[in-house]
Order: C-alpha cells, then sequence, then structure tokens
C-alpha cells in the first residue's frame, strides 16, 4: 500500500521521464491518476490517527498510474497518423490500454458450464 504518484517519484521510477518539462509531467500525472480512479473499483477510506481520512492505494493502482503516465506521454509523442516518424514503425497508443485495466480490474476465474 501506498500513495499516488508525484512528478518526483515518477521521475524516480521511470528514467525518460527526465526529458519531460515539470509542468506537463504534473498534469500527465494528475490525468493518470483520474483515469485510474475512473476505471478501478473504489476503495474503502480509512481513518489516520489523528482522525483525518486518507486513503492508501494497492501498489496495483499506483502501476497502473505510472503506466497510464506513459501511455499519455506516448501517445502525445505520435503524429496523427500514428507514427513515430520511421517508415518501419508505428505506435497507436490506446488511452487505459489493457495492461492497465488488467492492473485495476483483474480477471477472475469463473467456472463456466455450457
Amino acid at each position: 500500500m501506498g500513495t499516488w504518484h508525484t512528478p518526483d517519484t515518477v521521475r524516480a521510477e521511470w528514467e525518460d521521464a527526465e526529458q519531460i518539462g515539470d509542468e506537463l509531467l504534473a498534469q500527465l500525472v494528475t490525468a493518470a491518476r483520474y483515469a485510474v480512479i475512473a476505471y478501478a473499483p473504489a476503495l474503502p477510506p480509512f481513518l489516520s490517527t489523528d482522525e483525518q481520512p486518507f486513503q492508501e492505494i494497492p501498489d496495483r493502482y499506483r502501476l497502473a498510474q505510472l503506466m497510464q503516465v506513459r501511455n499519455l506521454w506516448n501517445a502525445q509523442q505520435t503524429s496523427p497518423s500514428g507514427d513515430l516518424g520511421g517508415e518501419s514503425f508505428a505506435i497507436q497508443p490506446r488511452p487505459l490500454d489493457w495492461h492497465v485495466k488488467a492492473l485495476l480490474r483483474p480477471a477472475r476465474g469463473r467456472p463456466r458450464v455450457g
């Protein structure tokens, strides 16, 4: 359990974040946090020792936020056609890709009859 990422923690865990300006990185971190919160199951609030509510988040939510920051950054680096400028390499980043969604809402094995 931990807290949400900040621009400083993103830079500490993602080497390429050094090339992103402070203001843009802060926007990416915030946007990624809101996307994760919107998709993830709600977590119950906890009380701290001074009776102020706070919420620790699971590590998978934190990792999903970091992955979403990367996705948002990659989406900004592509052209509208989906390529990165080279002739043989194309990427089409998607918001909240399946990797991030799987971290937030893992598939549960359910037996099916049929």
